[in-house]
């Protein structure tokens, strides 16, 4: 049984009006009390803290980085809109919807984008997310070479050896494998390789190959 001291128990007289919240017993009590609250906060933030980690996996942050995009794009930015759309394309952070890439790629296409251009252009190749169509393939294919992309340049130079959804051009459509290679594509370098054998010495000679 605890034996408090008559010295520390309740005073009536103004005097000696210590009381027992004034004694050491109660000080040490309040003390204990603080230390347990704090320690139960500190525990309370460490399971927010560690629930908010488990929660924290490459999905999550992939979600977010979507989430964001899609806001982004909705206002226009060009990078924002390609970038969702490979999202799309490929499921990072949102459901795969190949049409949704599409848009997106059509979208940052009509501003002029060569990525978005090149990627439509495939879009259209394989019906991707739209109707397979090789004259829209070609048209936006071409307009991704003209900016200088190596692979729309391959991709439009066999459309245009071939006379795939544009008008055939085997001269043309070397040209543009030339370019491709030159710029450092190997599948314009091989394609130029099979183009040169089913070509005539005139054709060459006018397309300038050596």
């Amino acid at each position: 049984m605890l034996n408090i001291s008559p010295q520390y128990l309740p005073s009536r007289h103004p005097k000696r009006r210590r009381g027992l919240m004034n004694s050491p017993y109660s000080h040490m009590a309040i003390s204990m009390l603080m230390l347990a609250a704090a320690a139960g906060v500190a525990m309370y933030r460490i399971k927010q803290i560690h629930e908010r980690s488990e929660s924290m996996t490459p999905e999550y942050f992939e979600r977010e980085h979507a989430a964001y995009l899609e806001k982004m794009a909705s206002e226009g930015a060009i990078a924002a809109e390609v970038e969702l759309a490979r999202a799309y394309a490929n499921g990072f952070g949102v459901t795969q919807d190949q049409a949704a890439a599409a848009r997106w790629n059509r979208a940052a296409a009509e501003q002029g984008d060569a990525t978005a251009q090149l990627r439509l252009g495939h879009a259209y190749t394989y019906g991707a997310g739209v109707n397979r169509d090789y004259s829209q393939a070609a048209s936006w294919l071409k307009k991704a070479a003209e900016k200088g992309d190596p692979e729309a340049q391959c991709s439009y130079g066999i459309y245009r050896f071939q006379g795939v959804g544009t008008e055939k051009d085997v001269i043309d459509g070397y040209t543009w494998l030339c370019r491709a290679a030159d710029a450092g594509s190997d599948s314009a370098a091989m394609a130029i390789e099979t183009a040169r054998r089913m070509m005539t010495p005139e054709q060459l000679a006018a397309a300038g190959a050596k």
